[in-house]
């Protein structure tokens, strides 16, 4: 990919190409252009606009057949509104950072001089900032005027995806989070050369951000909400001993102050990862649980004996009463009458059967 883009672009521009600092250039952004700093998120976007364009080219033809309408619906469902939403959140802050600092570099380069590559780049890059920043209001106003049923989750639902519903601070917290991360790249591009301004500004936001999380609890899960609140707070600390190493002059301080900010780091990361083991182990023991009680249910509904009721003819022999009969009879000697037993065969039909 990095071979293919620079083909777009003359010698002196590629020899002119570099990391802006070497900070950013140890966060994966090595270059200045846009297209070359995105890296994977590049494929990603091409992938989203091509699914976007497919849409739009079947939306017209979808009546023609079944299998061009069904293929409409499963694209239309989960990427014209849910598919951009999650691609723009997922994405936003590679997008942003280095569009940043593609804008910066024409600060000093005279465009109308530049190859076709570079005035590609530079377009692209205005035209995701642009998309960006519209993004923010357009998702507060998505928002505002949600019933929150299960039409919004389908269309909109990762703007709420794990979060509650309880405050106005839990509803908007997806714009927030994406405001905060806007400011913070401001921070990092624009400030990069008065370090003093960025770390405060950097400090200022973390707290604020410590803040809303506190006073909104916006994640679903008390798990979720202890974890942020970690995290917020550990970046907090994280940002507050940086600035106390512009304070300390002596190198065995700095020395102590950088194991500390390592120590940090690995804290925080051990933290996470085991909340992520818990949360897995969790996840696990649910699923276990629900297998084995299906199988207790299995095993109890075949143990059960169903019993149907049938139309069953039941013959009765029933003996009459007997009744004398005086009629001429050759009877033995000591005999007057002779009695004769009638027996009467009847059909009795129940509905139901007699045990």
């Amino acid at each position: 990919m990095p071979q293919l883009i620079e083909r777009g672009l003359n010698q002196e521009e590629i020899d002119e190409d570099g990391p802006i600092s070497m900070s950013f250039d140890e966060s994966g952004f090595g270059s200045q252009l846009v297209l070359l700093n995105l890296g994977s998120t590049f494929i990603f976007l091409f992938i989203q606009i091509f699914l976007l364009i497919l849409i739009g080219l079947l939306l017209p033809i979808k009546c023609a057949s079944n299998r061009l309408r069904a293929a409409f619906n499963f694209l239309a469902k989960r990427n014209v509104w849910s598919g951009t939403i999650r691609f723009i959140i997922q994405q936003f802050q590679p997008l942003l950072i280095s569009s940043l600092i593609n804008l910066t570099i024409f600060m000093h380069t005279d465009l109308s001089q530049a190859s076709a590559g570079m005035k590609f780049s530079y377009s692209l890059a205005n035209i995701t900032i642009i998309i960006l920043g519209s993004s923010i209001p357009v998702f507060i106003y998505v928002i505002y005027k949600a019933n929150f049923d299960e039409q919004f989750n389908q269309k909109y639902g990762p703007l709420i995806e794990g979060l509650n519903q309880k405050s106005v601070i839990s509803r908007y917290w997806m714009p927030i989070t994406l405001l905060k991360w806007t400011l913070m790249s401001l921070s990092l591009v624009l400030l990069r050369e008065v370090p003093s301004l960025q770390i405060i500004s950097l400090f200022i936001l973390s707290l604020i951000s410590n803040a809303l999380q506190l006073a909104g609890s916006p994640q679903e899960t008390k798990v979720e909400q202890v974890i942020s609140m970690f995290n917020e707070g550990m970046t907090s600390i994280y940002i507050y001993t940086q600035m106390c190493l512009t304070d300390l002059g002596t190198l065995d301080d700095r020395d102590n102050l950088g194991i500390t900010l390592f120590a940090i780091m690995i804290f925080t990361f051990s933290v996470n990862f085991i909340k992520v083991m818990y949360c897995f182990g969790k996840e696990i023991i649910a699923k276990v649980k629900l297998a084995c009680q299906k199988m207790r249910e299995s095993r109890n509904t075949d143990r059960v004996i169903n019993l149907q009721t049938t139309k069953t003819k039941i013959y009765t022999l029933e003996e009459s009463k007997v009744d004398p009969l005086e009629k001429e009879c050759v009877l033995p000697r000591g005999f007057s009458k002779c009695y004769q037993s009638k027996t009467t065969l009847k059909f009795n039909q129940n509905q139901d059967l007699i045990q």
